[in-house]
């Protein structure tokens, strides 16, 4: 059986589920918010339509999105609250359901085949360089990649649409990461206060809405179950606790607000959990690393492999003669657009030059990270990135 074989009856059998389904996925939904608020340039598929309808038109939009909220969390979501009373529908995550490429689509409304961002590390091959989107730093040498001479206009090809919107735009986001060229860019320049816990967000809020006398788009975000998640379990007591505070927050916004205000709640991913013998670390030593241009990048679910021109099939026969065969795929960038797992568009340029040459898909609950020598693993109990159910499964809430 091929590589690619493996990954399409993967997808048949459930192992692994795609964006593009007959489920709608998360940025259906956001292109509905965006085509609420005046926006246009998106296809108006059935999908979107649908969950246009569901959401209604209203003065104002808030959008909630609660990082690592998988369905799979359903169990911990408190009897009568907001999340178990207001859930209207399944979504499906964009590919790789990681952070950095949801969040760069809920920005732009574009495919991660079109943005290009691959995961928590993209190699930008334009400039050779190794960059975390989100913190906007450098892998090797940990410099602000703006001291470099970098900026995400010139490495994203789509902008932010949020300064396309008819509705004043206004996001709420955790002061730890408020400011930053990420928030800037993603934002397109729009205003962003910093807030301290949920209830400080809600409070802050309900007292704008409350003074506002134009259509209103209210983001508001929150990572705080996906960082407990990674470091207790998606399914753990602390991380449900967590949940709870977010839904008695969430209720309390609703009842604070008037009924002119849409909440429409949904996440960038869930997550699944990895035993601790399926963490797997790639270090410089690694016989592996002899086949590459540049280190892997990309997500540990999602790795990316830049093999150095002319040695792919070398690599590829290492690859599948190692342990990690028998839990990762590779798929080339080619067979990844066939199977439209980075959406139904095709590829752009920028994202061609970021996958490299192989995608590793994985099959089951593990882990690749590549960790420089000197440095130290995440050693995630749970992480994202992936297809598995448990990564691709979100809901959509509206109240």
């Amino acid at each position: 059986m091929t590589e690619f074989e493996r990954v399409t009856e993967a997808l048949a059998d459930g192992t692994i589920l795609p964006a593009v389904d007959s489920v709608p996925n998360t940025l259906d939904t956001v292109r509905a918010l965006f085509s609420l608020s005046g926006v246009s340039a998106f296809a108006d598929t059935d999908h979107v339509r649908a969950m246009r309808d569901s959401i209604g038109p209203c003065d104002h939009i808030i959008l909630v999105v609660l990082d690592g909220l998988g369905l799979g969390h359903h169990g911990s979501f408190p009897p009568g609250g907001f999340l178990s009373r207001r859930y209207v529908s399944e979504l499906r995550a964009v590919f790789p359901s990681t952070t950095s490429v949801a969040l760069t689509s809920f920005a732009t409304g574009a495919w991660p085949a079109e943005h290009g961002i691959t995961g928590w590390w993209t190699y930008f091959r334009e400039v050779s360089r190794t960059i975390a989107p989100l913190t906007f730093v450098e892998r090797e040498t940990a410099i602000p990649a703006e001291k470099l001479g970098l900026s995400l206009e010139s490495l994203i090809p789509i902008r932010s649409a949020y300064p396309s919107l008819f509705r004043r735009c206004r996001s709420f986001v955790p002061r730890e990461i408020a400011t930053g060229e990420y928030p800037r860019w993603s934002r397109g320049e729009t205003e962003i206060q910093p807030y301290r816990s949920p209830k400080h967000a809600v409070r802050s809020i309900v007292r704008y809405l409350s003074r506002a006398n134009s259509a209103t788009f209210t983001y508001l975000y929150s990572d705080t179950i996906d960082t407990l998640s990674h470091k207790s379990g998606w399914n753990s007591a602390v991380v449900a606790a967590s949940i709870r505070r977010h839904d008695e927050a969430l209720a309390t916004l609703r009842s604070r607000t008037s009924d002119a205000v849409r909440i429409v709640v949904l996440a960038d991913h869930g997550l699944v959990n990895v035993p601790p013998h399926n963490r797997r670390v790639i270090r410089d030593g690694d016989p592996m690393m002899r086949y590459f241009s540049v280190p892997p990048s990309g997500d540990a679910r999602a790795p990316i492999f830049h093999v150095t021109p002319g040695r792919e099939s070398e690599f590829k026969a290492h690859f599948l003669s190692t342990r990690h065969a028998e839990s990762f795929a590779l798929l080339t960038p080619h067979e990844a657009q066939e199977l439209k797992l980075f959406g139904p568009v095709p590829l752009s340029n920028s994202m061609r030059l970021h996958l490299g040459s192989f995608i590793g898909i994985a099959l089951e609950p593990i882990t690749i990270e590549y960790v420089a020598d000197g440095k130290k693993p995440k050693d995630h109990i749970s992480s994202h990135g992936g297809m598995s159910p448990d990564e691709m499964r979100v809901g959509l809430f509206i109240g």
